[in-house]
């Protein structure tokens, strides 16, 4: 994503808080660039000079966490089981819960389609040349960081499909467990450890 009233380049990596950071930074307003996903290489090739002189920056998280947040904003959403079957209770739901998030673990991660489940070092190519790396974890404070670095003084003022964009809306809510280890079982623990090592090495990552 380019935002060039504020110079800078967003590298979104998937479900790492990318959709309100680029709502603060105006992704509703005619004078920005939206590229969902793109890497680093995308931006450097269209954009050799902005890239040279803008702002650079992304954000990363939690690798156990991340593909939790993933895979519950796609299934079950939390909610499927009371939709179709009402006679299910919440502990049985959350045990179905936990054996298809394993399930998805073990047989499709290291094969899906889907980009919000590649690992985060796709984006992460030459790390030495972003300006900025904030971390989910840390996010109010990352993005108030931001905020400063690029002068974004009345990000209240936003209007946003979900009303005024403010400092407690602006960090999505997923529908899922608040704990992320909760979902994993040993197996799965030492799988997503395998697919995402560069990242958990680098920022330091624990279960």
């Amino acid at each position: 994503m380019i935002s060039d009233k504020y110079k800078c380049f967003l590298v979104r990596i998937p479900s790492t808080s990318g959709t309100w950071i680029q709502l603060f930074l105006g992704w509703i307003t005619p004078k920005i660039e939206v590229d969902v996903h793109q890497d680093m290489a995308y931006y450097k090739k269209n954009h050799p000079e902005k890239w040279k002189q803008y702002f650079k920056f992304t954000f990363v998280r939690n690798p156990w966490d991340r593909i939790v947040d993933s895979w519950s904003m796609e299934y079950p959403s939390n909610g499927k089981f009371w939709d179709t079957n009402t006679s299910i209770n919440k502990e049985q739901f959350d045990n179905i819960t936990k054996k298809e998030f394993n399930r998805f673990v073990k047989e499709e991660l290291r094969i899906t389609k889907d980009d919000h489940y590649f690992p985060q070092i796709i984006w992460l190519k030459n790390i030495d040349e972003y300006d900025f790396i904030g971390k989910f974890e840390h996010r109010k404070e990352d993005i108030k960081f931001i905020e400063n670095k690029l002068n974004i003084l009345d990000y209240s003022s936003i209007e946003t499909p979900w009303g005024k964009l403010t400092d407690s809306n602006k960090i999505g809510n997923s529908r899922r467990l608040k704990d992320y280890r909760v979902y994993y079982d040993e197996e799965s623990i030492k799988i997503v450890e395998e697919f995402e090592n560069k990242v958990i090495q680098i920022f330091n990552y624990k279960f």
